[in-house]
């Protein structure tokens, strides 16, 4: 199989991935942190992954920063270390209650600060075979060797397989993975293509587009995060559009410029 290229989308995904931001998010009175990934859905909100803000059982959110947009490179020692800029954001609301069907979290930068042009959402399915890309920041997989045993217990060499991924997706490096559409139904699009911990929250594109669906009987769409595997595959959650859309309409988050001139006048 030979390597994808990426040359004829370049503009594109320089673009897209001028919207992705490194998230960090601390608990009170425990060291537990998670990271992940959130994109701009406009130039004041980002979206990320629900379980990303999942907190410990007892424990309260203490903040939540993003590393600004498009970064080429994340020094997380020195993101730990709490002496990387950053922006401390605004929790809006988390539909996280588990399950894979409500895996979405939204968050607000401060009012003094303005993100870049949000991606457009495409409004249908991405066809079975298409091509589908995955923009974030690998997690560091040498630190967590157990997943990817987990993951291909077949591995002769777990040493080897980690120095594999690591050319393929290296850590802290804003990268792309690109790999095609296996299945894709009301509530998921699962793809086939190379991701590691830590990407949960990335964007997922087909065409330059955010993956999404418009279904002209209900009013309904359903747009793409990317949240880890289930099951067998990588896979973007389909939100489907009723609960999302009411959540957007409530804080006056605007897709694709539909009454953008109202948001931004908010």
């Amino acid at each position: 199989m030979s390597a994808p290229t990426f040359e004829s989308d370049k503009d594109t995904l320089v673009r897209v991935g001028s919207t992705v931001c490194h998230i960090i998010v601390e608990f009170d009175n425990t060291c537990t942190t998670n990271v992940g990934m959130a994109f701009f859905i406009d130039t004041d909100h980002l979206v990320t992954a629900g379980h990303n803000l999942k907190r410990p059982e007892g424990y309260a959110i203490k903040s939540v920063h993003v590393i600004s947009p498009g970064e080429p490179y994340i020094n997380y020692d020195k993101l730990l270390e709490g002496v990387c800029p950053s922006l401390e954001c605004t929790v809006i609301a988390n539909l996280y209650t588990g399950s894979y069907g409500t895996d979405i979290a939204l968050i607000r930068v401060p009012k003094c600060y303005k993100g870049p042009a949000a991606v457009e959402v495409l409004m249908e399915p991405p066809p079975i075979g298409s091509t589908v890309d995955v923009i974030g920041y690998p997690g560091d997989s040498s630190k967590n060797p157990h997943w990817l045993k987990d993951k291909k217990p077949e591995l002769v060499s777990i040493e080897r397989g980690l120095e594999t991924i690591q050319k393929l997706l290296p850590s802290q490096k804003l990268a792309i993975s690109r790999g095609t559409v296996q299945e894709c139904t009301e509530t998921l699009v699962k793809y086939k293509l190379s991701t590691v911990p830590g990407m949960s929250g990335s964007c997922v594109l087909h065409q330059g587009k955010l993956i999404g669906k418009f279904s002209p009987q209900r009013s309904d769409l359903i747009l793409g995060v990317h949240i880890g595997e289930t099951g067998s595959c990588p896979s973007a959650l389909s939100f489907i559009g009723q609960t999302v859309m009411d959540l957007f309409q409530d804080k006056e988050i605007l897709l694709n410029g539909r009454n953008r001139q109202s948001c931004m006048l908010s």
